[in-house]
């Protein structure tokens, strides 16, 4: 996907209602020319998905806020989120936030139990599936194992702009989190193993 062809896509597909987020001024008008054939179906907010403000301002009742749905037995009946994370450093940290948000019920998580589809490059694929004994296993990747399953839809490596190999996977947050502990604990242990993956666990976390 390139700039607005993804929304394109799940229009065309038949999803019925899309909330795009833009922030940056050179894209934003683009994207409204774009999506104006198709009325109210698809709205380009100038809202950035970085800032977890934007996830508080959604739940107004001119957006999502009817949507609220808290039963995480089941997945949402009516809201998924999805978009493409980039290949950089804070496209990883994006990621990562997103695995805390769904262990958390945090941001988007505060909706219900929502699914997402994600567009991620190869290099970060790795680092968020990746499970005991792989090189590239690291918090990112443990946090998600606790709370969500992972499973690649589609890989390509034409379809995303620049041309690099990408995936996109459907994360289902589990509909309670695998964790025995607090969170602040948890993450305590994991921050440490991380830092000083070599080292005994008994002098990390003493």
């Amino acid at each position: 996907p390139g700039l607005g062809a993804w929304t394109s896509a799940l229009y065309n597909g038949g999803v019925q209602r899309i909330y795009g987020l833009e922030p940056a001024p050179a894209y934003i008008n683009h994207l409204q020319e774009l999506a104006a054939p198709a009325g109210e179906d698809i709205s380009i907010l100038k809202k950035d998905g970085y800032n977890w403000e934007t996830y508080i301002d959604l739940k107004e009742d001119q957006y999502l806020g009817s949507l609220v749905d808290t039963d995480w037995s089941r997945l949402h009946p009516r809201l998924m989120f999805t978009g493409i994370i980039p290949k950089t450093s804070v496209g990883e940290q994006l990621l990562a936030q997103f695995a805390t948000c769904i262990i958390n019920r945090m941001a988007l998580h505060t909706f219900g139990r929502i699914q997402m589809a994600l567009w991620l490059p190869d290099q970060l694929l790795s680092k968020f599936t990746s499970g005991p004994g792989s090189p590239a296993r690291c918090k990112m990747g443990v946090v998600t194992e606790a709370c969500a399953s992972v499973s690649v839809v589609y890989s390509t490596e034409t379809a995303v702009f620049p041309k690099a190999m990408y995936h996109l996977v459907h994360v289902k947050p589990f509909p309670k989190k695998l964790l025995k502990s607090d969170w602040d604990v948890f993450e305590y242990v994991l921050r440490h193993i991380a830092v000083m993956p070599r080292q005994p666990l008994s002098k990390m976390v003493r």
